[in-house]
């Protein structure tokens, strides 16, 4: 309020020049001075509307004052450069933090987007801008015209269409490890040693989280004693040769940078970063395959990095399917499989799929053959060879004559049913 009150006090600005520029002017101001509030002290006015016409039009001529007040920091708390849209409203909410107390900014936009960010206190009293979360809240982009914060800690947003109700906080959106919880710099979050949960300042508990920049999270977590590792998420995807592909990876940060790499052979602990090339694009959230080859088979890795922390956010097995040679490429599944080209081409995909013996496989998956077949171990016998086996039986049974005997051998008669004893015996 002091800088705002010096700019009042200060010079005023009007147009001159035959460019018509913005100038400073020194002529004389009129009584009362255009920016003061009507009081005893000036000219004893109860009303702006009491003033003379020449402070009137002279406010209405000089809307410029020569002082400018800046924010704190000498520079706009939120900038954004070439979005679609207009900030239109903001709310403020103090949050009282493990390490602090913490002013998180909704803003509201034209087209009906909330922004959720924070300022982070730097070095020589600099600070950063983090947007936590971005929201679409409308479905037709309706500008945000109102925000209110309720006393359970709900933000209802409001517009054309409709009032919304978000949560202020999602803590768990953040993982389940310690390393991401401290880098997503959530004031309202913390790890609690077992989950990234909320904080709650009046429970008694161990809480390691640090929203600046100073130190590392791994340390805050190594005091915590939680794991360090990040798991991996573990994916096996396959596609046919001359295909296309898209290997996706979305950090949980929307400060990560991503970066893909290939290992150089199954057992391989080398590393390749995969560059856009002939039929390979990297874009922002994953690679696309145009035109699958088998040299592109294998094992990707999508590696994040966020505050110089780096972890492996997902793992993606690649197979590459020929049909023109009827096989799939097995080193890339861990397979020690070789299709000889003789059995059908679906049993090449259940090798990949599901590794083992292909008859097992149906078992477990409660497959039933019919009843013009049979199992022998784990092979199915045809109908033909069924045929067969009943002629023989047939015609010879268990080698001695035929006929008749050969006959009652092989199977029993359908026109003479067996006696069966009386129920009561």
């Amino acid at each position: 309020m002091e800088d705002v009150v010096r700019a009042f006090k200060g010079n005023f600005l009007h147009k001159e020049g035959p460019q018509y520029k913005w100038a400073e002017f020194t002529g004389k101001v009129p009584y009362p001075r255009p920016g003061t509030c009507p009081s005893s002290t000036y000219g004893s006015y109860s009303s702006t509307r009491e003033y003379p016409d020449d402070v009137i039009f002279f406010s209405r001529t000089h809307p410029l004052l020569q002082e400018h007040v800046l924010p704190l920091g000498e520079r706009p708390l939120l900038v954004r450069v070439g979005v679609h849209y207009k900030f239109s409203k903001l709310l403020v909410d103090r949050v009282e933090a493990v390490d602090g107390t913490y002013d998180v900014l909704f803003i509201g936009t034209d087209s009906g987007l909330v922004l959720k960010a924070i300022h982070l206190p730097r070095e020589h009293g600099q600070s950063q801008e983090v947007t936590l979360e971005q929201l679409q809240v409308f479905q037709h982009k309706s500008p945000v015209t109102t925000m209110a914060l309720s006393k359970k800690k709900w933000l209802f947003v409001g517009s054309r269409e409709g009032v919304s109700q978000l949560a202020l906080y999602q803590c768990e959106l953040y993982g389940q490890a310690c390393a991401e919880c401290c880098l997503a710099r959530d004031p309202y979050c913390t790890w609690d040693g077992h989950a990234c949960s909320p904080y709650m300042p009046t429970v008694r508990r161990r809480n390691a989280r640090h929203l600046g920049e100073e130190e590392d999270p791994l340390t805050q977590c190594v005091r915590q004693g939680a794991g360090l590792q990040v798991e991996a998420e573990q994916r096996v995807m396959m596609v046919a040769e001359g295909n296309s592909t898209y290997l996706e990876c979305l950090p949980r940060s929307r400060h990560a940078a991503v970066t893909w790499y290939k290992q150089a052979g199954e057992n391989s602990a080398e590393l390749n970063q995969v560059l856009t090339g002939d039929q390979l694009v990297v874009i922002e959230r994953g690679v696309l395959i145009r035109r699958a080859e088998l040299s592109h088979g294998g094992v990707y890795h999508c590696q994040v990095e966020e505050h110089g922390y780096h972890w492996t956010a997902v793992s993606v097995r690649l197979a590459v399917w020929s049909p023109s040679a009827n096989r799939v490429l097995a080193s890339l599944a861990g397979l020690s499989y070789q299709s000889t080209g003789t059995q059908p081409w679906y049993e090449d995909v259940m090798a990949l799929i599901h590794p083992g013996n292909l008859g097992e496989h149906c078992k477990a998956l409660g497959y039933r053959p019919p009843r013009n077949q049979r199992h022998r171990g784990d092979f199915m016998i045809a109908p033909h060879k069924e045929k067969a086996k009943a002629e023989k039986h047939k015609h010879g049974g268990g080698g001695g004559g035929g006929g008749g005997g050969g006959r009652a051998a092989g199977r029993k008669s359908r026109s003479k049913p067996q006696q069966r004893a009386p129920r009561s015996a």
